[in-house]
């Protein structure tokens, strides 16, 4: 293995936000697990390593009570919805669309100053015309 190259280059989580109090666990953890790492001092590249994919899917069973993890990953990184195309060329999206949200995370260079942020939402009402928060 290229000492260059990450150890893994996706992750992938559905369904994994249960318990308020482990929402902030996870998302340090998954900040520790997108950042870009240091170049290996003996090494004769200084290139860096690229960042891992992470996708996370939710379904919108609870989102009132999932909103706040969304919000507070917004901090970190950018919540990207991902293309209809990108679910398995729309045949899964066509049957789940409303149901079922996908969407890229991509690690901030900086952490916003606020705790959260609106992404999770402004995305949501872009991909459904419907406030679903009030």
């Amino acid at each position: 293995m290229d000492s260059e190259e990450p150890v893994f280059d996706l992750i992938y989580a559905s369904d994994v936000v249960y318990f308020p109090h482990l929402f902030e666990p996870l998302i340090q953890t998954l900040v520790i697990l997108c950042t870009h790492p240091e170049p290996i001092n003996n090494s004769t590249s200084k290139r860096r390593r690229k960042q891992p994919e992470l996708l996370l899917t939710c379904r919108m069973r609870e989102l009132l009570k999932e909103h706040p993890f969304y919000a507070k990953l917004g901090k970190y990184f950018h919540l990207v919805p991902l293309d209809d195309c990108e679910w398995d060329n729309g045949v899964f999206w066509e049957k789940y669309r409303g149901e079922y949200v996908m969407f890229r995370c991509v690690l901030r260079e900086v952490a916003l100053e606020s705790e959260e942020s609106d992404d999770f939402e402004i995305m949501l009402q872009g991909m459904m015309d419907v406030d679903l928060f009030s």
